[in-house]
């Protein structure tokens, strides 16, 4: 009999515990206007065989570039490479996701998902 009132309590605290966790994950908002370029950047990965990748599901929508830095040499081994820029620029009116992510050369899929926008690009 105990086992049936404890068992609501462990829900309770389950879906509590999911639904912070789904809260975390909610993309980020960003509005542009068609031809505008917004820089977002992100930090390396402190594991410096993974690369930092950015996906636009539409890229008729939003275009996305990785902003050259100037070069001063390649960092030491070992060690990340310091924050990495990209260009987000609208390009046409609609709403697209743009998704960050980190991957090891050779990984298939995704890879580890850093940072997701929800880009809503209007004319004006």
């Amino acid at each position: 009999m105990r086992v049936l009132t404890i068992l609501p309590r462990c829900f309770a605290v389950a879906l509590g515990l999911g639904l912070a966790a789904c809260a975390g994950s909610q993309p980020k908002k960003l509005r542009l206007h068609a031809g505008e370029i917004k820089e977002v950047t992100l930090r390396a990965p402190a594991d410096t065989s993974r690369r930092l990748l950015a996906t636009s599901e539409n890229p008729e929508v939003v275009d996305v570039s990785r902003k050259q830095a100037v070069a001063e040499g390649p960092p030491p081994p070992g060690v990340a490479s310091g924050p990495q820029t990209y260009l987000l620029k609208g390009v046409t009116a609609g709403t697209v996701r743009v998704v960050f992510s980190e991957k090891s050369p050779g990984e298939e899929g995704q890879g580890r998902v850093r940072r997701t926008y929800r880009v809503e690009v209007v004319n004006e």
